[in-house]
């Protein structure tokens, strides 16, 4: 019988920052959607500015749960990042916080002899359509490790894998179209 705490992100374990990092990251993708319930009619600004609020959170999220378990790993004394979903996950941390910064660099001015802005904006979408997908690669790993067959048995989270990449891939597709379009403009083909 799976954990209901787990499941609900109730409980204060990493595995409840994963959740909510898979929440924030999916939803601010996919609140570039037009058919988005959630910011229907909203102008470009405020859906901007949503986006960076979500990817943040996500981010604040994401990190808390990895201070969680090297702590918890350095406590117990056992290996940190020795297993691909650490390793995974480590990757998609660090490519996003590079996105993060190239995201707050798309909102300066850029210099004359440096990228464009528009560039710069289209570097930005690749970089975080990786990390995304280095991200969620992570989150499937991570349903496949000790820690989590502890908690629920192998049916549930290979279900939970199959819906994360379901719903994963909405928010990529979404974001593989507003990048073609973004290097459509960008490169005139």
């Amino acid at each position: 019988m799976p954990d209901v705490k787990v499941l609900a992100g109730t409980n204060k374990k990493p595995a409840s920052k994963a959740s909510k990092y898979f929440i924030f990251m999916t939803e601010g993708f996919l609140i570039f959607l037009p058919q988005s319930l959630l910011t229907k009619g909203w102008n470009r600004p405020s859906l901007v500015k949503l986006h960076w609020l979500l990817q943040v959170l996500g981010f604040c999220c994401i990190a808390l749960g990895l201070i969680a378990v090297v702590t918890i790993k350095i406590i117990k004394g056992n290996p940190h990042f020795s297993f691909p979903h650490s390793i995974t996950g480590l990757v998609a941390i660090i490519m996003a916080a590079c996105t993060g910064i190239g995201g707050y660099v798309s909102r300066l001015k850029p210099h004359p002899k440096g990228p464009s802005l528009a560039q710069i904006k289209l570097g930005h979408v690749f970089f975080g359509m990786a990390s995304y997908v280095v991200g969620v690669a992570a989150l499937v790993l991570g349903y496949f490790t000790s820690y989590f067959g502890k908690l629920v048995d192998y049916e549930w989270r290979l279900f939970i894998a199959v819906i994360t990449v379901l719903v994963s891939t909405v928010a990529f597709v979404n974001a593989s179209v507003g990048f073609y379009r973004r290097a459509k403009n960008l490169f005139n083909f």
